[in-house]
């Protein structure tokens, strides 16, 4: 059975302007103590979707359909307080910005000690040992100082680690990282994937990445789900998508990245995300797709599976006979 399973999510956004269908009908899946990686531009709906499975979806949002089902239990159907007592425990997130995350009055030591005590259930008296243990499960040099540090006082990497501590304190079962290397630099970026990676190999936490780059996903996930315009367009094994690509945005975004020793300029995707208010008519892609035919306009695709772990919303894959 899959750890997290999300069947036809919906998650509107209602405005003065009109409603705006971020997720759309959302369906993926996540095996127990596997990394998946949720990518795509900007506007795709990667970041609504871990806050719609953790039930954070704030106003003028609101889930309007779908299933979160968990270990076997749709999480939309939870009374507020047993969602409340999941949240930090079993499932778990990393935010984008973790120095909005942290309490700039409060040091290091004392907001660990806090998660320890009411996440984890950790009496006092042990809290402080463990909080200088999981720092130092994440690489923090000399851990016992870095307790009586305040947020000011860390680099954006260090503070990213602590976030990454507090979120596995509880050992939970699921971790959601919404873009945790925003805003570091290339080498600090790399040290977390590792650590992310480290992480699920030593505890068996599955993990949800939401992220814009295909590159630092190819380092960390073990499948790949594309998204675009509130729905995943393709679902593959990290190899298989970069090696044989169906979707036509996806082979965008791959044909998108910088390559060593590329000269001129990179070829990008035409076009841009759609309106969510006024999505397009039928392939939600087809306004900026270079083989959009008729079909294309008018029929919404459902997912052709290639393989039994690779799938693909296209017509261009029961043209070629996947169907």
């Amino acid at each position: 059975m899959s750890l997290l399973e999300v069947r036809g999510l919906k998650t509107y956004f209602y405005t003065r302007r009109g409603v705006v269908k971020v997720l759309d009908g959302l369906n993926f899946a996540l095996e127990p103590g596997q990394i998946v990686g949720l990518v795509g531009e900007t506007g795709s709906g990667k970041s609504v979707t871990g806050f719609s499975i953790l039930r954070l979806v704030r106003r003028p949002g609101r889930i309007v359909g779908g299933e979160v089902v968990f270990e076997g239990r749709d999480l939309l159907k939870l009374p507020e307080p047993q969602m409340a007592a999941l949240r930090g425990r079993d499932i778990a997130m990393i935010f984008q910005n973790p120095r909005t995350a942290l309490n700039p009055l409060i040091t290091v030591g004392r907001f660990l000690e806090q998660v320890l005590h009411f996440r984890a259930g950790l009496p006092r008296n042990r809290t402080r040992d463990e909080a200088v243990r999981l720092l130092s499960a994440v690489h923090i040099p000399d851990p016992e100082r870095r307790l009586s540090s305040y947020p000011h006082q860390l680099s954006g990497g260090m503070a990213q680690r602590v976030m990454i501590a507090a979120a596995v304190a509880a050992r939970p079962k699921l971790l959601i990282a919404d873009e945790p290397t925003t805003g570091l630099d290339v080498t600090v970026q790399a040290q977390i994937m590792r650590l992310l990676r480290e992480l699920r190999d030593q505890t068996g936490t599955a993990q949800i990445l939401i992220t814009h780059d295909l590159g630092l996903a190819s380092e960390v996930c073990d499948a790949i789900a594309v998204m675009y315009a509130g729905e995943i367009v393709e679902f593959a094994p990290t190899r298989t998508l970069f090696a044989t690509p169906k979707h036509p945005y996806t082979r965008g975004l791959l044909a998108s990245r910088p390559k060593l020793g590329q000269t001129g300029e990179i070829p990008g995707i035409r076009g841009a995300v759609p309106d969510l208010m006024n999505p397009p008519r039928g392939c939600r892609f087809h306004p900026r797709c270079p083989h959009a035919f008729t079909r294309c306009r008018v029929e919404r695709p459902r997912p052709v599976y290639v393989s039994p772990d690779h799938y693909a919303t296209c017509f261009l894959l029961e043209e070629e006979g996947h169907a």
